[in-house]
């Protein structure tokens, strides 16, 4: 299955254990665009890092977190080129609308 997903969401699944697993799923394909995936490689690290602290989790704890969500995301991940993102959005916003 093909999911499109957005920075915000996909770093939300990554902290939990179970969107990890999800989204490691080998039956998943995920899809992003080429500046979605930017943002994601430096938020996973930050949001980790301010959710470990809130948590009081160890450095190391928080590092090894980091590793397995940027591993979860790097098994599925398709980082399309923007002009070729940005036609596959057009086709969902007009199916959306129907």
């Amino acid at each position: 299955m093909r999911l499109v997903v957005d920075t915000s969401v996909l770093v939300g699944e990554l902290l939990r254990a179970e969107g990890r697993q999800r989204l490691g799923d080998e039956r998943l394909d995920l899809v992003l665009a080429e500046q979605m995936g930017t943002e994601t490689k430096v938020e996973i690290p930050r949001r980790i890092g301010t959710f470990a602290r809130a948590r009081g989790l160890e450095p190391a704890v928080a590092d090894h977190l980091v590793e397995m969500a940027i591993a979860a995301v790097d098994a599925n991940l398709t980082v399309l080129d923007e002009a070729v993102y940005a036609a596959a959005e057009d086709e969902a916003t007009a199916r959306c609308q129907r």
